[in-house]
């Protein structure tokens, strides 16, 4: 082989590296695809003790490498993709003989990231082989409140319950949930308004016939009017 077509071989085999890139638009999870692969068949998959959704994403970790990354299947075996190093740039910390890939499983229902717990052990890497993964691979959320705003957000939390809760207007988280202010904006005050509107105004804005603001008064007979 001449040089040029040493030359032009490698830019075909550089264009067909980035050609091959595969992305999880979901998970943002990608992988380039090698010529050395192997893959896992999970037999059933779950999350949360439920059977798997198709929009669900299952993928393979080498450390926080991605080496392949496929669709759930909840109809039967799930068939991963598992990428070998086979020397190339692109493929340079990919899986070699006898490595393991970690398991990760997102779920589209809360669009979280779960660790995902094979239902066997899962055998050693190695190129061309296909590896049956017997029993249920599973997954679970851990529920509680994911809004960071939220006066009880749980940094743990991977799906929301509904269970955040917030600061009325004029109060702080340390006061409370449901604390609301008085009339003399003090959380948890005690202070009420009168029936004249009046902030722990006692009522003494009343006239004598009980209208707030009113001009009747106890005259000397006893009498009240606005005579």
């Amino acid at each position: 082989m001449n040089k040029n077509a040493n030359i032009n071989f490698s830019i075909l085999l550089f264009l067909f590296s980035f050609a091959l890139s595969i992305e999880n638009e979901e998970t943002g999870w990608a992988y380039q695809q090698s010529t050395f692969q192997a893959f896992y068949m999970l037999e059933s998959t779950s999350v949360d003790e439920v059977v798997v959704e198709s929009g669900d994403v299952i993928g393979a970790f080498l450390g926080e490498l991605c080496v392949g990354w496929v669709y759930a299947d909840p109809e039967g075996y799930t068939t991963i993709p598992i990428m070998g190093d086979d020397g190339s740039d692109y493929s340079s910390g990919y899986l070699s003989n006898g490595d393991i890939a970690q398991l990760k499983i997102y779920d589209a229902s809360y669009g979280s990231i779960l660790p995902l717990t094979p239902g066997n052990v899962i055998p050693g890497w190695s190129n061309n082989e296909i590896f049956i993964i017997n029993g249920n691979a599973f997954a679970n959320n851990t529920f509680g409140c994911t809004d960071s705003s939220a006066c009880n957000f749980e940094t743990d939390a991977t799906a929301d319950d509904e269970s955040c809760w917030y600061a009325n207007e004029g109060c702080e988280c340390s006061d409370d949930q449901g604390s609301e202010v008085d009339c003399a904006g003090v959380c948890n005050g005690t202070l009420e308004l009168d029936d004249c509107g009046v902030c722990n105004g006692g009522n003494a804005d009343q006239d004598c016939a009980g209208e707030c603001f009113g001009g009747s008064e106890i005259d000397g007979c006893g009498v009240c009017d606005d005579d």
